[in-house]
């Protein structure tokens, strides 16, 4: 477990701490899912490869890439990547379909849409009603592993700029886009430290949708500030949950 000097403001932006954690916390395990444990230098490693691939696909700062996928570590790399790249990640409800997709869609003007097989039917049900730039399956991820895992250039990112847009439940109306800061993770990620008690090898577990500001807060990127390992399943089951507990020894 590694605690970074968070009242210095150069580390209270999401990729900063990644690479920290590498570099201090390097072999503790950060990301578990299914039978894969995947190390904190591993996925700092992976994350750089990523930012290459988005730069490549010409994501700029201050682009938006659209996450359209259900859990995995995948998502995690994607959102890393484009805090350490200064763009801004946006998921989509996986739940969504027809006008509320298109609308979700349009409302983000992504430059990049990820997505996966199992959703792009619903992808192709609106395609006339929305404009996005490139579609990039999950599966095509894969051609980033060749690429350069040098560390890149955050100078230009302030833990005050936005990183992510998370869309609301709608509760009160229609659901509503939320710009999320750098420093709004972080700090609510400090008061989960404080409040759980968060001690050396613990391992949150996260049974819940990476949509919802929630996997973030409460287990992800609880997980990173703290630099403990996080478990990670697609989908939640009731009936299966001690059986995970167990599997993942979290804690």
């Amino acid at each position: 477990m590694y605690f970074p000097d968070y009242d210095d403001d150069a580390n209270r932006r999401l990729g900063s701490i990644l690479a920290l954690q590498a570099q201090h916390n390097g072999e503790t395990c950060f990301i578990l899912e299914g039978d894969a444990r995947h190390s904190y230098s591993e996925v700092n490693a992976t994350v750089n490869r990523y930012v290459r691939g988005l730069e490549q696909l010409g994501i700029k700062p201050g682009d938006r890439l659209l996450i359209f996928l259900h859990g995995c570590s995948e998502f995690i790399y994607l959102a890393l990547a484009a805090s350490k790249l200064g763009a801004v990640w946006v998921p989509v409800n996986t739940d969504y379909r027809g006008d509320w997709l298109a609308e979700t869609i349009n409302d983000t003007r992504a430059s990049l849409l990820v997505t996966e097989h199992e959703l792009l039917e619903r992808i192709d049900e609106v395609r006339d009603q929305v404009a996005f730039g490139p579609q990039l399956l999950k599966s095509e991820l894969s051609q980033f592993d060749r690429l350069d895992a040098g560390e890149p250039d955050m100078s230009h990112i302030h833990y005050g700029d936005t990183c992510a847009i998370l869309w609301t439940s709608g509760t009160t109306g229609k659901s509503k886009g939320v710009m999320q800061s750098h420093n709004v993770w972080v700090r609510a990620c400090l008061n989960n430290h404080a409040n759980y008690e968060t001690r050396p090898g613990d391992v949150a577990y996260n049974g819940l949708p990476m949509y919802d500001s929630a996997a973030w807060v409460a287990n992800i990127y609880h997980a990173l500030i703290a630099g403990i390992g996080v478990a990670i399943d697609s989908v939640f089951s009731v009936g299966e949950f001690w059986d995970r507990i167990r599997f993942y020894g979290a804690t």
